[in-house]
């Protein structure tokens, strides 16, 4: 008696691994997607006012992390946009320490700002944030 060989067990098994490697390489996919995000980087916690005296534009820091000296200060006068660096607004004895820290003011002594619009952006160059972004007069 000779017996019948069939390939139905075969098929069946294929059929199996088909779905298992399916199954393995749905969940890998998602696992390193959502292991692989990189977290945001870190970015300064910080309380900035600005402010207009006469024909001074001020900006002070109220509180938060220290700021870098290299932080980029942009003052739009009328459309007309200016850069500056905190270290260029800030007076000497505040440069000492090498940062922007609570309590030091940013001076930019301006001419006649009378009934100009006078908007103001900082920076943080390091984490690359903008910190205030504001209008201080309605032209």
């Amino acid at each position: 008696m000779k017996g019948k060989r069939t390939d139905e067990a075969a098929s069946e098994l294929l059929g199996a691994m088909l779905l298992l490697i399916i199954a393995v390489s749905v969940f890998s996919v998602i696992f390193l997607n959502t292991l692989s995000n990189v977290s945001p980087e870190d970015h300064p916690l910080v309380t900035i006012v600005g402010a207009l005296e006469g024909n001074n534009i001020i900006l002070t820091h109220r509180g938060g992390e220290p700021l870098s000296l290299e932080s980029e200060i942009v003052l739009t006068i009328a459309g007309t946009q200016l850069n500056f660096t905190a270290g260029q607004l800030l007076d000497n004895k505040s440069k000492q320490d090498g940062l922007w820290t609570v309590g030091e003011l940013l001076l930019y002594n301006g001419t006649n700002l009378t009934g100009l619009k006078v908007e103001a952006t900082v920076v943080d160059v390091k984490g690359d944030t903008t910190l205030l972004m504001g209008i201080l007069q309605h032209g």
